[in-house]
């Protein structure tokens, strides 16, 4: 979503879960997000010590979504306004039948044109 509807970047890696063997966290690009007490608790401080250079985040809870959020929004370059509706739009007609292909928005058989979007016609949401 971060990607596809905010124009967001990728190059970081996500982990989360447990039983990585050694080899599973060779090369890891870019910062790094930890979700869940599995993964914190189990990499946490190999990760630090492996990646000094790296910024490694945590979310030690399983279902934090305010800071998961935060981060993943952090680390894919989106900034929580980009993701803010800045124009009232009245949701499609509960007759429309049309299969969006994007995301709700930007659809225009249900919302209109892409001067209603609230960026503006293919401005990425910058």
């Amino acid at each position: 979503m971060l990607t596809n509807d905010y124009g967001g970047r990728g190059g970081w890696t996500l982990i989360f879960g447990r039983g990585f063997a050694p080899e599973d966290l060779e090369d890891l690009p870019g910062d790094i997000l930890l979700v869940g007490p599995c993964a914190v608790g189990e990499l946490e401080a190999t990760l630090r010590a492996r990646y000094p250079d790296q910024r490694i985040y945590t979310v030690p809870a399983h279902n934090d979504l305010m800071l998961n959020t935060r981060y993943q929004a952090r680390l894919a370059g989106v900034t929580p306004m980009q993701m803010v509706p800045l124009t009232r739009r009245s949701p499609p007609s509960p007759s429309c039948r049309h299969v969006c292909a994007v995301s709700p928005p930007a659809c225009r058989p249900c919302w209109g044109s892409e001067a209603s979007l609230p960026y503006g016609p293919s401005s990425g949401g910058s």
